[in-house]
Order: C-alpha cells, then structure tokens, then sequence
C-alpha cells in the first residue's frame, strides 16, 4: 500500500491522474482547483467559439436593418441588393435588436 502510495504521488508530480478500475475507490483524475472541464468553462467569463466577423455598427449592418424596418421594401428585394443570404440579413437584423436592448 505504500509503494502505491508513493506511486500516485510520482504520477501527480509528472499530472498524471490515478484511477482504480477494481474497486474505484482511488481516483486522482479530477482536481477542481485546476478543471479545464466544459461545466467550468461555461462558468467562466471566458466566452469560447469564433469572435464575430462585423459589430452591430457596422455600415452594412446599419443599412441592413433600415431596409428592413421599412415594410415597403420585399425580404428578397432586400438580401439580392444587399448580396447577402437571407439568413445572414436576419442575422444582421438580430444584431440591431440585441443593442437596442442592451441600452
């Protein structure tokens, strides 16, 4: 018991984690002060995926919602002038909506 002792103490110098697979009382694999998990990643104020191609001031952008707020104009009209897809224009759109809200 000893030498295993010593043994799990070598390996967490090396992280390297310890799991008994017979009787699964030993588990050395998990250590919450240094967890690189997706649950303490979503905790964090760290923000993970792609950062946006364009902020919600941006001309285009701007252009796009003002299009869109005018209900003369037909959705298709709009995304063939703009040369964008339509779910893009609604993105765009959305981008609007988020910052008048925030405000």
């Amino acid at each position: 018991m000893r030498h295993l002792v010593t043994l799990v103490e070598d390996l967490r110098e090396y992280k390297i984690g310890f799991k008994s697979i017979s009787d699964g009382a030993i588990d050395t694999t998990f250590d919450p002060g240094t967890c690189e998990c997706w649950a303490c990643r979503s905790t964090s104020k760290r923000k993970n995926g792609r950062p946006p191609k364009m902020a919600s001031g941006e001309p285009r952008i701007v252009q796009a919602q003002k299009l869109f707020a005018d209900k003369s104009i037909s959705i298709e009209d709009i995304y063939k002038t703009l040369r964008v897809s339509r779910s893009t224009l609604y993105h765009y759109v959305r981008m609007g909506k988020k910052t008048t809200d925030d405000s």
